[in-house]
Order: structure tokens, then C-alpha cells, then sequence
């Protein structure tokens, strides 16, 4: 069963967007690494609400995090040490393969009964008793991509646009990091043209795919990585750009496409 990191709670949590603690605040930071055959994930915790605080450092409350990959449903919880505010783990790489979820929480490791001095007054004042198992803080998740990454080629999709507005040999493309490809969209005289000219990769590379990728990455340096889809065009781009060391995040996105596509205007060159 996947993991439901807003399943309700009948008492208050310390959570992002929530008043449950009007001053209370939770940040974590997560740090990932991979070797050998392992990813080794650790969580460090920066917890900000005495009433929470005081459980973790009795003992009756962990810091901890589930770990969950979306394609093989595998998940795991990872959890600090009695006192400590940093969960560390370690999962065979096997076990993982594209969209990977790390949801932080801090849980309950035996019933106690949480102060309500610092919650909502919606909860009045007296204690409130919370089951073992039970969490009482969150943070918002984390994602990220583990893997095979197609080659970048693979990231485009071509589509024959009926009742469009393009023009022959005009192509429009979409670049939605909530979606798996990349999509170049053409009419469909010029789409069953270019089926021909798809066998000539340095002319392709250095025209419509140059161009779409381009503007793919003009909006990764926009967007943040939550919610991309699972092994789609976003994060294989990613991973491509982190093999090759690529700076892309100072750099102007149509000389990253170039690098990530092999310097395909040397095309120009060859066509002298």
C-alpha cells in the first residue's frame, strides 16, 4: 500500500501550511549519496516546538523518515537513534528505480501525552494522549529520480497536431515537467515529412531538437523538482546534466542543450 503522508489526525501536528503550532516550525534538510551498490540517505532535523522537542529528547518520540519508490513499491522507515535529531539509512539500488519519495516525520515510539500550551487554542488546555506509532511532525517530501536514464535522444516525443495552426516546417513544443517527454508538435504534412529526415541525427540534433531542449531547460532553471513525473524528461535530464558536471543553473540554457545533445552545431561544419 503506498504511503498517505496527510492521513488525518485527530490531535495537532506540527506540519507546513497548518496552525495546529502557530509558532512552532520543523525544517530538515536531506542529504543523499550514492555507493557501491547502495544509496545512503541521511535527514538532519531542526525542530522548533518545545512540546515535540521534549519527546525526542526523553525518548519517547524519533525522528525518522519513509523512504518510497513509487515504480517497485518498496518502502522503508529510517529512523535516528534515541535523542538524536538525524535519521540515516542505507537501501540497495536494486530495490529502486525511477520517482523515490522521503517523507520526514517525527513519531511517537510509546504513548505519551503531548502539552497543548503552544497549540492552537482550538485544542484547549489540557494534555492531549497520543498512541504509540502516532506522528507528531512532518515535513513537506522530498523527490527525486534513481536509475537507468535514457539516452537524452529518447526524451522527445513528436506529434502530429490536427486542425493546428502551424504552418509546413513551423514546430511548436511543450516543455511540462509533469509529463514524461518532451513534445514536439507539427501538422501532419510536415510530421509524415520529417519521419523521413529522423535518420539524420546531426540535422535533427542541430534544428527541432536543439530548439525544444532549449526551452525544456529554460524551465527546469525555473521550476523546483517536486511533482515531476516519475522517470520522465525532467529528471533524465537531470541526471544527464549532473554525469557531464554541467554549471546549468548559471548558464544560459541553449549552450546546456548543446552540451547535453554533443555539440550539435557542429553539423554546420560538416555541412560547408
Amino acid at each position: 500500500m503506498k504511503y498517505n503522508a496527510d492521513a488525518y489526525s485527530p490531535y495537532p501536528v506540527l506540519r507546513p501550511h497548518s496552525r495546529d503550532f502557530p509558532n512552532g516550525l520543523l525544517r530538515t534538510r536531506l542529504r543523499q549519496l550514492r555507493k557501491d551498490d547502495f544509496l545512503d540517505i541521511t535527514l538532519e532535523f531542526d525542530i522548533h516546538e518545545p512540546a515535540i522537542a521534549k519527546h525526542i529528547e526523553k525518548g519517547d518520540a524519533v525522528c525518522c523518515a519513509m523512504v518510497y519508490c513509487t515504480s517497485t513499491c518498496y518502502s522503508e522507515m529510517i529512523k535516528a537513534a534515541n535523542g538524536d535529531s538525524i535519521a540515516s539509512g542505507s537501501v540497495p539500488l536494486k530495490l529502486l528505480n525511477g520517482r523515490v519519495e522521503v517523507h520526514p516525520s517525527i513519531i511517537a515510539e510509546d504513548d505519551l501525552v503531548l502539552r497543548t500550551d503552544t497549540t492552537h487554542q482550538e485544542y484547549g488546555s489540557d494534555p492531549i494522549p497520543v498512541s504509540r506509532g502516532r506522528r507528531l511532525a512532518m515535513d513537506e517530501p522530498y523527490h527525486f529520480a534513481v536509475g537507468y536514464v535514457a539516452p537524452i535522444e529518447s526524451i522527445f516525443r513528436l506529434d502530429a497536431s490536427e486542425g493546428s495552426d502551424l504552418n509546413d516546417w513551423e514546430f511548436n513544443h511543450v516543455a511540462d515537467t509533469q509529463t514524461r517527454y518532451i513534445t514536439i508538435m507539427a501538422n501532419p504534412e510536415t510530421y509524415n515529412a520529417f519521419q523521413v529526415l529522423r535518420s539524420q541525427v546531426p540535422l535533427t540534433a542541430a534544428t527541432v531538437y536543439l530548439n525544444a531542449l532549449t526551452t525544456a531547460i529554460g524551465e527546469l532553471q525555473r521550476e523546483q523538482e517536486d511533482n515531476e513525473y516519475p522517470q520522465g524528461w525532467a529528471s533524465s535530464v537531470r541526471t544527464h546534466i549532473e554525469r557531464q558536471q554541467i554549471d546549468w543553473r548559471n548558464m544560459y540554457s541553449g549552450l546546456v542543450a548543446q552540451k547535453l545533445l554533443r555539440t550539435p552545431l557542429s553539423y554546420l561544419k560538416e555541412a560547408m
